[in-house]
């Protein structure tokens, strides 16, 4: 597409634990992943409350993002446990990349 930049290639890609500060960047393309329904179960019209609840976790969950050499959100994942007690072993994980 005419005027579109190419695609960037970052020197480094560094993965870290998630802020609320990084919310802002992550939203816009997990709102349209899940919006689209093709590979998430969760609502289409899932709101941003609701979203960042059940994505920024808290312990024992974890959040993480992907981000270049320039700080930018490339993607995100959460882990979680998917049972308590005895199965509090056996985890999940989320993964979504900025398209």
């Amino acid at each position: 597409m005419a005027g579109r930049p190419g695609p960037r290639h970052a020197e480094a890609v560094q993965i870290r634990t998630a802020t609320a500060a990084d919310w802002p960047a992550i939203w816009p393309f997990l709102h349209a992943i899940v919006a689209a329904g093709e590979t998430y179960t969760y609502p289409r019209d899932l709101d941003e409350a609701t979203a960042r609840e059940m994505w920024l976790l808290a312990p024992p969950g974890r959040t993480v993002v992907a981000v270049d050499d320039t700080g930018t959100v490339l993607g995100t994942a959460k882990m979680n446990p998917n049972h308590m007690g005895g199965a509090s072993h056996i985890a999940g994980a989320s993964f979504m990349v900025d398209p």
